[in-house]
């Protein structure tokens, strides 16, 4: 089963991007085969942001919280 379909229930079991570390731990990701799938926590609704193939550089995967949903 594709772990991103309760992904609007049960958002906080996955764990914080350490990519992109805040204090609020408001990007998570999930990681699915050898892809790194992003997402953003609003007050409102879950925001999934990139999908990134396990071979891109962490310097790319940085520049997903300038993605505008």
């Amino acid at each position: 089963m594709n772990c991103t379909q309760f992904l609007e229930t049960n958002y906080l079991i996955h764990p914080e991007c350490r990519h992109l570390e805040t204090k609020t731990k408001i990007y998570r990701n999930i990681i699915l085969g050898s892809y790194l799938i992003i997402y953003r926590i609003r007050a409102q609704r879950i925001e999934v942001l990139r999908a990134f193939h396990g071979s891109r550089s962490p310097k790319i995967i940085r520049q997903v919280r300038k993605v505008k949903v």
